[in-house]
């Protein structure tokens, strides 16, 4: 073969490959490639932190991918309150709030948080609240004219128009008119690390398995975990058994669970905002029954008719002696001298949800299944009264633990160093709220725009 025919045969060969390679590109995606989807920034969850995260991203010119596991977005952001907590937005002054600043709002976070929480973060919240209130309003997201108190040293605290959904359609319709995908009924099930760095994310939607490649970052933005009972059961023994107000299967801590394998560092893992007094009012919500029934006369018994308490438990150590009763679960008896004191208005909601039981003392015990001799000797003369009851079930409002962040919201490993790549938002993180919480939706606003920014910089 001479030297000019293998010049022509390896012509004609690479003319064939890349014939072939041209038809092979151009032709039906492969099932492997439909598989993989490649973006800049991954956004796991698209509660308030999540879509905050992802339009803070979008706007440093990041492309940006949001994965939801439920069938519409807003995760817990959905059914909150929507109360905004921010010291000096112009909404405040207005109605005459004039001595309030972000030094006042940390003492009150750091307060409300019983100094469990970490001083450096919270700061960051309450110097950057103000600003995060101003921008969700530049989404178009509207706050009614008032101002209020809520467990604060001024009032401080305004309501988005239409609650937390309302909070959650506005960030969902500016995310999705500028452009963001977001994609639903997709359950991010594992984080991808190469060369100890965060790559992205393997997903499952429609029974198949999609790699989500982030070439400059993930942020976690996957709400608590009080819907997993075997984390509380690890961290927080003592609360088995809790029920929670959460939409249903929302908060199962899926982000902790990602992070955990990958050696991310855990914080404030037993801390939660308990409502002892619980009370099921329908079939999906819940409130609290009245402390004042106790000061009033009422007693607080168990499935036995027996008195339980000590006399001087509150907050969590009171959830925690009526989750060890039989079936997690005890009852506020009353007689009508309690009703006059409290005020019937008092019951409405308890009343209206069907939850406030009345009759004597042989109808309450066949009713609630509690023993009629024990509750007799429990309630001595008063037992022979017009009685009513309210089954008790403590619950989880919020859990405040999880994965360990710093000021830019970068995660941090066991040793306290960066995980390049990984950032985090919202309920999926520790440290910031401490024993109670009073303050979620604007964490989620403020460390959602950090995480968003940070990812996009690839900090």
């Amino acid at each position: 073969m001479t030297r000019n025919y293998r010049i022509l045969v390896t012509v004609a060969v690479l003319i064939a490959l890349a014939v072939a390679g041209c038809a092979t590109t151009n032709g039906p995606a492969s099932e492997e490639s439909a598989n993989v989807v490649e973006t800049d920034v991954v956004v796991i969850g698209s509660g308030a932190a999540g879509l905050s995260a992802a339009l803070a991203a979008q706007d440093q010119g990041a492309e940006v991918v949001v994965l939801e596991k439920m069938p519409l977005t807003g995760g817990t952001t959905r059914y909150a309150g929507g109360g905004l907590c921010a010291a000096g937005v112009d909404l405040q002054l207005k109605h005459g709030i004039t001595e309030d600043s972000p030094e006042v709002h940390f003492q009150d976070m750091m307060n409300i948080g019983e100094n469990k929480n970490n001083p450096e973060l919270v700061r960051i919240v309450t110097d950057n609240a103000k600003d995060a209130v101003d921008w969700v309003r530049t989404k178009g997201i509207e706050l009614k004219d008032e101002v209020v108190s809520y467990m604060t040293t001024y009032p401080r605290v305004y309501w988005v128009e239409g609650g937390g959904a309302g909070l959650a359609d506005g960030l969902t319709e500016t995310a999705e008119g500028e452009d963001i995908k977001i994609e639903l009924n997709t359950k991010a099930t594992k984080l991808i690390v190469e060369d100890g760095k965060v790559t992205g994310v393997i997903a499952e939607k429609d029974d198949e398995e999609i790699t989500y490649k982030a070439s400059k970052g993930v942020v976690l933005a996957t709400g608590g975990f009080a819907w997993n009972q075997d984390l509380i059961k690890e961290f927080a023994p003592e609360l088995t058994g809790i029920k929670t107000n959460n939409p249903e299967n929302v908060t199962t801590g899926d982000g902790i669970i990602m992070a955990r394998e990958i050696g991310v560092q855990l914080v404030d893992m037993e801390l939660a905002r308990i409502v002892p007094l619980g009370v099921k009012v329908g079939r999906a919500s819940w409130t609290s029954a009245p402390e004042k029934i106790f000061e009033a006369g009422g007693l607080l018994v168990n499935k036995q008719g027996q008195e339980f308490l000590a006399g001087d438990e509150q907050g969590r150590d009171l959830a925690a002696k009526i989750l060890a009763q039989p079936g997690h679960t005890a009852y506020l008896v009353f007689n009508q001298q309690v009703v006059d004191v409290v005020g019937e208005d008092s019951l409405e909601r308890i009343e209206g949800g069907g939850a406030l039981h009345e009759g004597d003392i042989a109808a309450i015990a066949q009713e609630l299944e509690i023993d009629a001799q024990g509750l007799e000797q429990t309630l001595g003369e008063k037992a022979d009264d017009t009685l009513y009851a309210i089954v008790i079930e403590p619950y989880i409002h919020s859990t405040t633990g999880g994965v360990a962040i710093n000021t830019t919201a970068q995660v941090l490993d066991e040793s306290g160093e960066v995980i390049p790549g990984l950032y985090a938002a919202g309920e999926v993180t520790g440290d910031i709220q401490g024993a109670d919480q009073r303050n979620a939706l604007i964490e989620c606003l403020v460390f959602g725009r950090i995480a968003g920014e940070s990812a996009a910089a690839g900090k």
